[in-house]
């Protein structure tokens, strides 16, 4: 039971933040030019390849072989989250209301 108790939550971390991902894109093709959603798309697809990559090659197995890198990715990920946040903070909340009518 153990086991698939690890299994559950590993898949549950993996998938969860995909809703807000997909938000995310959304938003952006909304909001932006067509070329800027694009491109926010290909990212966001280039980046969930590079994470199913490398929870299939066992980054897990790599990071605990070498301590030095896994803090050094906690870092890293721990300096971004924390600069998203400060300019969240720091950003002005604006409601600006589109004209959306066809033309």
């Amino acid at each position: 039971m153990s086991v698939y108790l690890q299994g559950l939550l590993l898949g549950l971390g993996y998938v969860a933040p995909i809703g807000t991902q997909n938000l995310f894109v959304i938003n952006s093709a909304i909001n932006q030019p067509r070329k800027k959603a694009f491109l926010t798309a290909l990212i966001v697809i280039f980046f969930d390849i590079t994470l199913a990559l490398a929870c299939f090659f066992g980054i897990g197995a790599l990071m605990e072989a070498l301590p030095l890198l896994q803090k050094i990715i906690l870092l890293a990920g721990s300096l971004v989250i924390i600069w998203i946040g400060i300019s969240l903070v720091r950003s002005k909340a604006t409601l600006e209301q589109k004209d959306m009518s066809m033309p």
